[in-house]
């Protein structure tokens, strides 16, 4: 039996890297006999296979890939992230996807992901017989899973994102990490935001980290690397972080595991990439989020990130860390039941069965 599954994968983002080893992980417990293997040029180690018909990604060499690969597999897994959100249409890889799939009968699912936003002339009814092609539907927000309910789909699962399942993955595999130091504080940016969004980030960063000394270090988290990537404004941060006396480092982009390490020495973290804010709740580090696209606000909903600890025109980071060294704890009030809903999220797989293809 040879499974594949395919994300945003091979782009250098730290976030998506961190569903490879999940869904790897899960695939491999569930399927021990099963060959798996993750569609991607990137090599990620711990016994990930990758393969693709090219040494970078492309979308020509992603098409040739389905094209040459789907017609060998057993299955196709569609895992982790905002996979589905451009229009469909006859010249696309979702509409390729089905095509081979049928034609082969090749098992289709999705696990862990988002559905949407769309643009104006998403041709719904291109999308609905798409999903309407899968054999499960496994999905890690509510608005994604109303979207597709609202319109008929079925056989959806409603769970949350894999990446909380990490702390799970490293107690299995025996990774390790080192303990909290108080003088250090980490950030996160975001290249992808507005120009605006990204100057008031900034402005708020440096009045706070301005008005006193805060901590020894500070550690700028490159989550995104290569087109859109995050180095570049970490490091103009890292300049002006270094000129009015603090210790400022960029972790560059590395694996996730490297970067929860890393993470896990700050005190606080603040955040702008979405699984910056999903580590940091995963491994119970403190942490604050500016919120730049809806998936931010949508995450800290679902887990009932309290009201008066986000950051809004009434609250600055000053005030919000005041709150945290005494009410921080909130945070992680329903981290349980968030992990139980990401553990719902892989079960679908169990439906990979090799009796049912």
């Amino acid at each position: 039996m040879m499974i594949i599954y395919t994300g945003w994968y091979g782009f250098q983002n730290v976030g998506d890297d961190s569903f490879v080893y999940i869904t790897d992980w899960q695939l491999k417990n569930k399927y021990p006999q099963a060959e798996v293997l993750c569609l991607s040029p990137q090599q990620y180690g711990k016994g990930v296979k990758s393969l693709f018909l090219a040494s970078k990604m492309s979308y020509r060499a992603y098409l040739l890939s389905l094209i040459w690969y789907i017609p060998k597999s057993d299955a196709l897994v569609f895992s982790g992230g905002t996979m589905f959100k451009k229009r469909y249409s006859v010249f696309s890889a979702e509409h390729l996807i089905k095509i081979l799939c049928t034609l082969f009968r090749v098992r289709l699912g999705t696990i862990g992901v988002s559905v949407g936003p769309f643009p104006k002339y998403a041709n719904e009814k291109g999308w609905i017989s798409f999903f309407k092609e899968m054999k499960f539907i496994s999905l890690r927000d509510r608005r994604s899973y109303e979207w597709l309910n609202k319109r008929g789909i079925d056989n959806i699962t409603l769970g949350f994102d894999m990446a909380t399942l990490l702390p799970e993955y490293c107690r299995d595999n025996g990774i390790t990490f080192p303990q909290q130091d108080d003088n250090t504080i980490g950030i996160s940016l975001c290249s992808f935001a507005t120009k605006d969004f990204q100057d008031n980030v900034f402005n708020s960063l440096k009045e706070f980290f301005s008005v006193e000394k805060r901590c020894e270090k500070i550690l700028l988290f490159v989550f995104k690397a290569g087109d859109m990537g995050d180095k570049p404004i970490s490091e103009k941060m890292a300049c002006f972080l270094r000129d009015i006396g603090y210790m400022a480092e960029i972790i560059d982009y590395c694996s996730p595991f490297e970067i929860i390490a890393n993470m896990k020495r700050c005190k606080l973290m603040i955040c702008t990439r979405l699984h910056a804010g999903i580590f940091s709740y995963a491994f119970k580090i403190p942490f604050v989020m500016f919120e730049y696209e809806q998936k931010c606000s949508d995450f800290l909903d679902e887990i009932h990130y309290p009201k008066d600890l986000r950051l809004n025109d009434h609250q600055n980071i000053e005030v919000v860390s005041s709150k945290l060294n005494s009410e921080g704890d909130k945070i992680f009030n329903y981290i349980d039941n968030k992990i139980k809903e990401a553990e719902t999220v892989v079960e679908p797989l169990s439906l990979l069965s090799i009796k049912t293809i």
